[in-house]
């Protein structure tokens, strides 16, 4: 006879068991301990099975138990693991693990086929940056607008109340909105049906949708309901210390002191922000409070602004689509741009940090020169060492603030604490790094005093708490397995788990003993359900008794309840679960615990933030030959050999360009033929967008977020911001022609400029009439000149008489042109007037003056444009210059005649194997004529 012991997972996806009312045959006594069996006259019992089945499933999977010696835990939909004890007569086998070989079945409502799969699309979503949840909210009350700002990877809240003309609203909005990038906008109803407020705010400018917007309602932005909402349910670690570990919520004196609580429309943001995430996220506290590092301000006056049209004319970001976009499945990456010009960061938080400087490039001159002196000596010969060796540890920082964002929803794995631990250990390896080098020489003060604000000690707690975990067994299974020695209750039921092979085997021999007509018995433990007896369902009907309670039947097999199996009930209990929970427990303990140094990690995951992006800065500047630029308040721009950061890489030779600004020259006019640098010139004072045109933009830019500058020596002014109208992109979303996206964009910069401003306008008037076009640049010239502001402005206006006398009207307006070669028709220079010229050389030099032509018709025969074409348009220039008459031309008669021509000259030769040099070199010469 064979008496069988088993303990199984079993798979929620098997063949539904079947009840007791489903098997007539069968007339199971009613059992005492009937609290682990399926009652036979329930009419649910099938879905009370699954259930149970499932919830143990769920919980089984989301913090499983691996250890050595103890039965291997797979998801549910895995295949069933089965360990099995053997008695032959009165000798005890092991038999080996095997795996059945019916495979689960597969659909929509399924789990993944393996953990590693799970794994696998978890860790990919924890990776990507896209996947923050960075709300925002927004409240209008009059000219006042409070905004509000939550960042959970940063475990932050931003906020800011500005005062602002009813005119201007739109346009604070929009720069707020491309500084921060939040990924939901929260909106009041009356701002909610406003649908070019809805466009600025969640659209892009082809009106292509963004970002989601979420109605609010209105008793969240109520005043009164936001104060007590704020003092009750948020918690800010920073000021409170351990207070909010405990569920102390803000007092009113603390938040005073936090925001200007007198600024209605900014608590009303703050309330209805808090309300919101506290809906939205999974708060594992039952408090439902909302707690946060910091408190901050946004501090839009502390930053240049950029408006959506320059950020992308100057090329600061770039978004590539993926082909698949359209389908779903694809993600967009970054594209040819500034921001991956200068990302050389090893971590995320430090592309995070990048992202963060680039969108809100600084005003504050002393701020902007900590950044320079920084990367200054990270980019000198002896600091290339250093920062090799910084980098070489940085590359070990995970993603701590999404770690401790998991933790705080109860939802982290063995992959976030294995970062969690691993981030720890390089922090605490760099800051012994920095105090050993801060003993032998000095590095910069942001560098210097950051880290020295990182708490080793906390640090190191935080590592003692994570070594509960044993790292090896956890490894292997890739899944948290807490260390022996660390709970008695976990150790025992863990020793009970190990011998329970042996118990089931003991019951099996003790119940075989007393059914001598049985040969085979198996006794099985599932977890959730308890101990059950499994027979063969032929054998059931013939040998069981009548006090066995028939629970369910399998694959052939029926399962029951009796004496010695309820024993176990008693004794032993659900182990399994029991193992799981007391594991759990730790877990969530430990994490409570790690999470109230959340303050000190954040804190040095900044500072490895700002090291990381100082030290990609100093590796730009030394593979790029970029310079340190000195940054004045005085209102002066002067580059000396300035080049344009993307333009110069895209060419095997850049030439280089100077610019001077000063209070005499304030605005600048550049003319010139197409093609001949005007655009990077001026894109390269801040910024580009045709990388054929405009450098200076580009190098202010640079300077105000602490980059060298691709110069070779640059003064630059503090400029609170850069408008520019260079990009025109029309789309078939947005109602509004060419010339009227032009002049949003214009009146967007009449209306904010200032006199530390700087601003671009490339060809500005093109789209209408030649008369109307220069009218408009000139008044638009003249107002910002009387603001006294910096423009650089390219037109093409080519009389140099009828130029000089329409800009003076306008004072301090400097004319310029792009210097170019002129070419006859055997490649020699040519007088600029006068002739037919063959050929232009742009020498993209800026020189005084003001250029005489566009040398259209050249740069259309050199795109491709057919001659015929090309040599009317000469003559139809020609006919309008002198005032003629044009002639009208028929170009179906040309080509006929040529053709006529050419058939002519090719009969004239009577035997082409028999010509002569001289008649083919005439023929050859005929061809070229023609």
């Amino acid at each position: 006879m064979i008496a069988l012991g088993k303990r199984t997972l079993v798979s929620t996806e098997e063949q539904k068991p079947v009840m007791a009312e489903e098997s007539p045959d069968n007339q199971p006594m009613t059992r005492q301990r009937g609290e682990r069996a399926f009652p036979r006259d329930d009419s649910n019992a099938l879905a009370t099975a699954h259930r149970t089945l499932r919830l143990w499933c769920d919980l089984f999977v989301r913090q499983p138990l691996e250890r050595t010696g103890t039965l291997q835990t797979v998801p549910p939909s895995a295949p069933i693991l089965v360990f099995e004890v053997l008695e032959t007569d009165s000798s005890f086998r092991m038999a080996r693990e095997k795996q059945t070989e019916q495979a689960p079945k597969s659909g929509p409502n399924f789990p993944p086929k393996s953990a590693q799969d799970a794994a696998d699309k978890t860790d990919a979503s924890d990776d990507d940056e896209d996947a923050a949840y960075y709300p925002m909210a927004i409240c209008i009350q009059k000219s006042e607008i409070g905004i509000a700002m939550y960042k959970d990877v940063e475990s932050v809240i931003l906020v800011e109340c500005v005062d602002v003309p009813h005119g201007k609203q739109t346009d604070i909005l929009s720069e707020v909105v491309e500084q921060t990038s939040p990924t939901e906008m929260l909106l009041p109803v009356s701002l909610a049906t406003n649908e070019k407020m809805v466009r600025i705010l969640c659209a892009d400018e082809n009106g292509n949708v963004t970002r989601a917007h979420k109605v609010i309602k209105s008793k969240m932005w109520r005043y009164e309901d936001a104060i007590g909402k704020l003092c009750n349910q948020l918690c800010v670690t920073s000021i409170q210390g351990q207070e909010s570990q405990h569920g102390v919520g803000l007092s009113f004196e603390k938040l005073c002191t936090l925001i200007p609580v007198e600024r209605r429309s900014l608590v009303g943001a703050l309330g209805a922000l808090v309300s919101t995430v506290l809906m939205s996220t999974k708060v594992p506290d039952q408090r439902q409070q909302l707690v946060v590092h910091k408190l901050a301000h946004l501090g839009t006056a502390k930053h240049m602004r950029l408006d959506v049209s320059t950020q992308r004319a100057l090329q600061i970001f770039s978004k590539d689509a993926h082909p698949n976009l359209l389908s779903g499945t694809g993600r967009a990456k970054e594209g040819y741009s500034l921001f991956a010009l200068l990302d050389r960061t090893v971590t995320l938080p430090g592309r995070r940090c990048l992202r963060s400087w680039m969108q809100r490039p600084l005003l504050d001159g002393s701020q902007i020169q900590e950044r320079l002196d920084a990367v200054e000596v990270f980019a000198s010969i002896d600091g290339r060492d250093i920062a090799a060796q910084f980098r070489k540890s940085l590359r070990s920082v995970q993603d701590v603030g999404r770690v401790l964002a998991k933790m705080r929803k109860g939802t982290s794995r063995y992959p976030h604490w294995s970062g969690l631990r691993t981030a720890i250990v390089a922090v605490l390896e760099i800051k012994d790094s920095i105090i050993a080098l801060c003993s032998r020489t000095r590095l910069p003060p942001l560098v210097e005093n950051g880290w020295r604000s990182v708490r080793s000690d906390s640090l190191t707690q935080c590592l003692e708490l994570l070594d509960v975990v044993n790292w090896t067994e956890s490894k292997e299974m890739k899944l948290l397995v807490v260390h022996e020695g660390v709970n008695d209750d976990l150790d025992r039921a863990r020793q009970i788990y190990d011998v329970l092979d042996s118990i089931l085997n003991d019951r099996a021999h003790r119940i075989l003993q007393g059914i001598p007509l049985l040969d085979e018995i198996r006794v099985e433990y599932i977890p959730q359900i308890g101990f059950l007896v499994a027979l063969h369902k032929d054998t059931a009907n013939e040998f069981i008794p009548d006090n066995w309670e028939f629970v369910f039947e399998q694959r052939g097999e029926a399962f029951y309840k009796e004496a010695h199996v309820c024993a176990l009930d008693e004794e032993v209990g659900d182990i399994q679960s029991e193992i799981l929970d007391l594991q759990n427990s730790i877990i969530r303990e430990v994490e409570e615990r790690v999470l109230q140094h959340e303050d000190h990690l954040l804190q040095a995951i900044d500072a490895v933030s700002v090291l990381d992006v100082l030290i990609a800065f100093a590796v730009v500047a030394t593979d790029s030959n970029y310079s340190k630029p000195a940054v004045t308040a005085d209102d002066v721009i002067v580059i000396k050999e300035g080049r344009h950061p993307l333009q110069e890489i895209t060419v095997s030779s850049y030439i280089p360009n100077d610019t001077f600004v000063d209070d005499d020259n304030r605005v600048a006019l550049i003319t010139g033929p197409n093609s001949s640098g005007k655009s990077v010139y001026v894109k390269q004072v801040g910024v580009v967008r045709k990388l054929t045109r405009q450098p200076e933009s580009c190098i202010v830019y640079l300077a105000h977020i602490g980059s060298f500058v691709p110069a070779t020596a640059a003064l630059v002014g503090l400029t609170d911001a850069i408008y520019s109208r260079i990009a025109s992109r029309e789309s078939a979303s947005v109602m509004q022609s060419t010339m009227t996206i032009d002049l949003n964009q214009v009146g967007t910069m009449l209306r904010n400029a200032t006199s530390r401003s700087l601003l671009l306008l490339d060809e500005f008037g093109k789209g209408t009439a030649f008369v109307d076009g220069l009218s408009l640049l000139v008044a638009t010239l003249g107002d910002l000149q009387r603001k006294r502001s910096r423009v650089f402005a390219t037109a093409h206006l080519f009389d140099a008489g009828s130029c000089g006398d329409v800009m003076k009207t306008i004072a301090e307006v400097q004319l310029y042109q792009m210097r170019i070669v002129v070419q006859d028709d055997h490649g020699r220079s040519a007088p600029q007037q006068g002739v037919d010229p063959f050929g232009i050389v742009p020498l993209f030099k800026l020189s005084p003056g003001c250029a005489n032509s566009s040398y259209a018709r050249l740069c259309a025969k050199k795109a491709g444009v057919p001659e015929p074409l090309t040599t009317r348009a000469a003559e139809v220039e020609r006919c309008f210059r002198k005032g003629e008459l044009l002639k009208k031309c028929s170009y179906t008669k040309t080509v006929a005649s040529k053709a006529f021509r050419l058939c002519e000259e090719f009969l004239r030769v009577a035997d082409w194997e028999k010509v002569d040099d001289e008649d083919l070199k005439s023929f050859r010469l005929f061809l070229a004529q023609l």
